[in-house]
């Protein structure tokens, strides 16, 4: 500012509050003085106007003004700025010395470039002069020379080699090559005393040895999944390498770590101080090109391997090669995606990162803030939305056109039905009922043979009962039971061992020639099968126990009596297979028939989830206890009355009275399935027009020729005489069978889910297994399952996350982007930048804490882990910034 023909520095003005006037005013270390006043230096003043202290003053008759060239050439007034007022800003951590000089061989505005002769690095400005251009030539074109041919055969290695099988061939003939002449030199030179045979077996046996080696190293990183712990720490040291951004002075160590990986792992190859001196001639310009257009290159090097299949053919001779060539593609071009991410998003975006101070992009303080409209403007722009967010547009679209919705659509509801089918065989068959039906070798398809096995141990049944009748007595057997338990002896029977050798026979061996005819008093049957039980015990052999038999027995008494023959032996032994073996539990959710559906929906043991008042768990509380009063006045109500059951039986006659409600639904169900019927809509192993699948209806019913329907129909007015108040729920049962299949798996699905809602059933983290699959003749892969052709292609982007988890790698590529990129606009070089970084850092850690999106544990540890160390770590960096805080302006 002008005062009385003095200029002077108000933000300056506590430099000279200690010391003397006339002293020369000396800036702090690390700050930098924006206009150029350092042509004559300014000393402590007295200068009452302004101050009772001493200023920052020196005499002066100028009038200052500050304006900024802009890259369209127009000047641009800064509003910022007053007429004379210099302003003084903080330097780069480590460019500006004391009294407005810089350091590192620095010059330029805020000492943003290195001074002519120095190349700029990760590390700041060359501690010495490069060499002269045509000194560096040389070196460089070596350097170009050698890393195109490490890229060309690394290139060929990731990519060629299913296309041109053959070079393999021809490098083996080179190397047969070379060692020939290997062998024919040594042995000229050692004649007689060398066998060049046992050399070149040793280094092949070499060879061989470390490539079993590298193979067995391989596989243990694979099964620790040691690509994606690899994964979780390239993520965090990419975005640590942006630290930078921050303008602190982080502690040496520390920033020397930053400046390396920005430079490693930014791929900031140009700024590497053992090759920063090749470049230092490179302008912005091309930087920028290079850096945007080189992925394109890599795209369209991936992409011809691709172009020769084609040409090849090998679409249609060599089908697994051309498979493992598209594989190789896309494995190829996500890894190069994922790597090269964080540097393309800093690269494209660092034409809008200016300084706004003095209109100097940050990146290179040698180039002017570019005009938005100009043509390097809109170059950055499109180049932002084809890195930035193409990339990971790409890869979710990818993985959604390659089908992993369905995959994993068929996965979780695959596994949602496991945990709905082990839940229903546990409550649709018993312990007893399993070990029943696993008394008989598979003898299913032989009736004569299965009639003869359910005779035998029927027969045995009665010789345990001992009374010589032809029917067990559900009581005799539980008074047999009682005296056994009773005699402190374990009643546990053998399961069967041997083939054709039943529990039965093996407990009651002891027992010999036994038929129905043979009579035994019961006291020694006890004490001889007493005995056995104990021998057994002895042997630790667990099977069937005869208070098992007892409740199987009455579970099938049909009519209460407790009094089972032959025939109704022989048909409980038919439903107790039929239901043990309804499912083998290897079944996929697709691949259920009809039949395995609709008895998981027509079940109705269901547990179900009470929510009355005071309910503590399933039938407690208040609300529990008023459902079993419900249930107790509901029995009362239809409590069977011989008189009222022979109304019913009459309403049943033809003529009858049918105007009873159940009767009404029973007759309306029986109209709509006969006009589903005629139209074609029902389900078509529910029809009554003798299907294939009617036999199975016909056997179940037991009603003659009648099937499908109609049975169901019958046996609805066979209820409504027993019991009325069950038929709503069988007619319920009746519109599920009648349901196209879709519809059923439909309702299993939603099944499902409310059982997972109501916490009856839990689902394990599902994760993705990676199958070998053997090749078939001629060289081609047997067809893979659409799951492990996915993980071939884009195995790398998701294979670490959890099955329903499969797009979260989106989500790590948004945090990269906006801690590495969006970060460095968001109040620039202030605690508030720090604060914004830390606040999304925390954001993504609650994020995982929550969801936990990895397959395992320690990955989702690893990752919780990095993303505290980066909280922490711009947490700290924010208490320093505060710290050292001054005033700007």
């Amino acid at each position: 500012q002008l005062l009385g023909g003095y200029e002077y520095l108000h933000a300056a003005s506590d430099m000279c509050q200690e010391a003397q006037e006339g002293v020369e005013c000396l800036f702090p270390v690390g700050f930098h003085v924006l206009q150029k006043w350092s042509d004559a230096p300014m000393h402590c003043t007295r200068l009452p106007e302004v101050s009772t202290g001493l200023v920052c003053a020196r005499p002066s008759n100028n009038t200052l003004q500050r304006r900024t060239a802009f890259a369209n050439g127009r000047a641009f007034q800064d509003p910022t700025l007053d007429v004379g007022i210099a302003r003084i800003y903080r330097c780069m951590p480590g460019a500006c010395d004391s009294n407005n000089s810089c350091g590192q061989n620095r010059t330029g505005p805020l000492c943003g470039f290195c001074s002519p002769g120095y190349a700029m690095t990760t590390q700041g400005c060359s501690r010495s002069v490069c060499a002269s251009q045509r000194e560096l030539t040389p070196m460089r074109m070596t350097l170009i020379i050698c890393t195109s041919v490490c890229v060309l055969v690394l290139w060929f290695i990731m990519s060629w080699r299913p296309v041109v099988p053959e070079v393999d061939d021809v490098i083996a003939r080179i190397l047969s090559s070379v060692s020939g002449i290997g062998c024919a030199y040594l042995l000229h030179r050692y004649t007689g005393n060398f066998r060049c045979t046992g050399v070149i077996e040793t280094i092949v046996g070499g060879f061989k040895w470390i490539l079993s080696k590298i193979k067995a190293c391989s596989a243990f990183l694979y099964k620790h999944r040691f690509q994606q712990f690899g994964k979780v720490y390239l993520s965090f040291f990419q975005i640590l390498g942006s630290f930078g951004m921050f303008g602190i002075e982080w502690p040496p160590l520390f920033t020397s770590t930053i400046n390396w990986l920005k430079g490693t792992l930014g791929f900031d190859l140009m700024k590497l101080p053992s090759v920063s001196c090749l470049w230092h001639a490179v302008n912005f310009q091309t930087y920028l090109h290079t850096y945007t257009l080189a992925p394109l290159v890599l795209i369209a090097m991936l992409a011809l391997p691709l172009l020769a299949a084609w040409y090849r053919g090998l679409h249609v001779t060599a089908l697994g090669r051309n498979r493992e060539t598209y594989d190789r593609f896309w494995t190829n071009l996500m890894f190069s995606f994922f790597i090269l991410y964080p540097a393309l998003s800093i690269s494209t975006m660092s034409v809008f990162n200016c300084d706004q101070h003095i209109g100097r992009l940050r990146d290179d303080y040698r180039v002017v803030c570019p005009h938005f409209l100009s043509a390097t403007s809109v170059y950055s722009v499109v180049f932002f939305i084809l890195y930035p967010i193409g990339i990971p547009v790409t890869m979710y679209l990818a993985l959604q056109f390659a089908g992993i919705v369905g995959v994993v659509k068929g996965k979780v509801e695959n596994t949602r039905f496991h945990a709905v089918r082990a839940l229903f065989m546990t409550l649709y068959v018993t312990v007893e009922m399993h070990r029943f039906a696993r008394l008989f070798v598979s003898v299913d398809d032989d009736e004569a043979e299965f009639s003869r096995q359910a005779k035998q141990e029927f027969d045995r049944l009665l010789a345990v009962q001992g009374d010589g009748g032809d029917e067990l007595d559900l009581e005799k057997m539980r008074s047999i039971a009682k005296e056994a338990q009773a005699s402190a002896h374990d009643t546990t029977l053998a399961p069967a061992t041997a083939r054709g050798t039943s529990t039965f026979n093996r407990l009651f061996s002891l027992v010999p020639s036994v038929t129905n005819k043979i009579t035994r008093p019961p006291s020694m049957v006890t004490r001889t099968a007493s005995a056995r039980m104990e021998a057994e015990s002895q042997t630790h052999m667990v099977g069937m126990t005869l208070q098992g038999v007892c409740i199987v027995l009455q579970a099938f008494d049909a009519n209460g009596d407790g009094k089972t023959d032959f025939p109704d032996f022989f048909a409980m032994i038919k439903e107790v297979r039929s239901k043990a073996n309804l499912f083998t539990g290897a079944e996929d959710f697709d691949s259920l028939s009809e039949m395995q559906l609709q008895e998981l929906l027509i079940f109705s043991a269901w547990p179900k989830t009470h929510r009355g008042p005071g309910d503590l768990e399933d039938r407690a509380g208040f609300g529990g206890l008023v459902e079993i009063v419900k249930k107790f006045k509901h029995d009362e109500i239809y409590e069977n009355d011989p008189e009222e059951q022979d109304m019913r039986e009459l309403a049943l006659v033809p003529g009858g009275d049918r105007s009873d409600p159940e009767l009404v639904k029973i007759d309306a169900v029986a109209q709509y399935m006969e006009e589903r019927e005629k139209s074609g809509h029902l389900c078509e192993s529910y029809t009554s027009l003798g299907h294939k699948h009617s036999q199975l209806n016909r056997m179940s019913s037991g009603v003659g020729s009648v099937v499908g329907w109609q049975a169901d129909i019958k046996k609805a007015e066979a209820l409504y005489v027993e019991s009325p108040a069950e038929v709503d729920a069988f007619l319920e049962k009746m519109s599920i069978k009648e349901l196209p299949k879709d519809q059923k798996r439909m309702r299993v699905i939603q099944l499902a889910r409310r059982l997972i809602r109501d916490d009856i059933i839990v689902i394990p983290p599902q994760i993705w297994h990676s199958t070998k699959c053997t090749t078939g003749n001629g060289g081609e892969d047997m067809e893979l399952p659409e799951d492990q052709r996915i993980m071939n292609r884009f195995g790398f982007i998701f294979v670490a996350y959890r099955v329903e988890w499969w797009w979260w790698e989106s989500v790590e590529m948004l945090r990269k982007l906006l801690m590495t990129s969006i970060l460095i606009f968001i109040m620039p070089g202030t605690p508030g930048q720090l604060f914004t970084g830390a606040m999304i850092a925390f954001v993504f850690l609650i994020l995982n804490l929550h969801i936990r999106p990895f397959c395992t544990a320690g990955l989702n540890s690893l990752s919780i882990i990095s993303l505290i160390a980066q909280f922490l770590t711009l947490f700290i960096g924010l208490n320093i910034a505060l710290l050292n805080a001054s005033p700007s302006g």
